[in-house]
């Protein structure tokens, strides 16, 4: 995104903010992050599973299109040039996002970052916790959803060539996004090396698919006319996945049977402690009763004593 930025072109204004893990920032339009982590969080228990058949038609992928047609919108009304947004779950809602560029009439551009499937999976561990499991999954499930949705019709853009070619990786981004070559002359990759975070720390991936699509779509990268070969592997692979599908079904159910039960939970918490509350209050007035009798019983007995 820094690079599309030298080239000229727009990012958001309400990009996402810089942290420790990430010193030069996102690059990420934080409204569309935030409609992306909302829609996912309703249609899948992990974003490491393919969305439900018939997800697009559901409430909340419509309120999603509404929102994001609106951002859209909003940013082309400018009329300041060209503009390009990022987040990865973007793979997932292509579907949508194609609707929704079908509806304003635009031709869209689709770059495809990619790094080494080791470095993914390093990096989830680090940042979030993961297993390798399941960086190789998600790995696997977003570089499917790009290519498929796309027809493959997008720019591979190795994240190392920064490193190794930086002006040629410039000028083919250049060439690329404005369809036509492109003097880039005056312009500078903005590549730093704390950008480079890959390492060589010895973690092998274990999932076959992984290996397989990343493996053609490094020979597609050198050899474009293998773009069928590289289409022929993600289909097969969407086969494959697709015949698990009875168990993403469990695990959605899942989602929602635990929802409700936390929803329950909360419920009977929620007047357990109301309880408490009550038993708290009846102590007390049952100690005031106490003391009342007890004082009835002491002016009794002094009028007893006067009479």
């Amino acid at each position: 995104m820094q690079a599309l930025e030298t080239l000229g072109i727009r990012v958001s204004e309400n990009i996402i903010p810089p942290n420790v893990s990430n010193p030069k920032g996102f690059y990420e339009d934080a409204d569309i992050v935030e409609i992306h982590k909302q829609l996912l969080n309703t249609l899948t228990p992990s974003p490491a599973m393919p969305l439900q058949e018939g997800w697009i038609n559901t409430p909340q992928a419509r309120q999603a299109l509404k929102q994001l047609k609106a951002i859209v919108g909003a940013q082309l009304g400018t009329e300041k040039g060209v503009w390009a947004f990022k987040d990865p779950r973007t793979a997932t809602f292509l579907p949508l996002w194609i609707r929704l560029f079908n509806q304003l009439k635009i031709v869209p551009r689709f770059v495809l970052a990619m790094r080494q499937p080791e470095s993914i999976i390093e990096s989830f561990a680090q940042q979030y916790g993961n297993d390798q499991e399941f960086a190789e999954l998600i790995f696997l499930q977003r570089t499917l959803d790009a290519l498929y949705f796309t027809g493959g019709d997008c720019h591979l853009l190795p994240y190392e060539n920064w490193f190794t070619s930086p002006q040629q990786t410039l000028q083919q981004l250049a060439d690329f996004v404005f369809d036509q070559q492109t003097d880039i002359s005056d312009k500078t990759p903005p590549v730093s090396a704390q950008l480079k975070r890959s390492r060589s720390t010895g973690v092998q991936v274990n999932n076959p698919l992984v290996r397989t699509l990343y493996e053609h779509l490094q020979v597609c990268i050198d050899e474009p006319e293998q773009h069928d070969a590289l289409m022929a592997c993600v289909q097969h692979q969407r086969e494959v996945l697709a015949a698990f599908r009875p168990w993403w079904m469990l695990a959605a159910n899942q989602k929602q049977a635990n929802a409700k039960c936390r929803e329950q939970l909360k419920e009977t918490t929620d007047k357990n402690r109301q309880l408490t509350v009550c038993q708290q209050q009846l102590k007390r007035q049952t100690a005031a009763l106490d003391q009342y009798q007890q004082a009835f019983r002491d002016v009794e007995r002094l009028q007893q004593i006067t009479d």
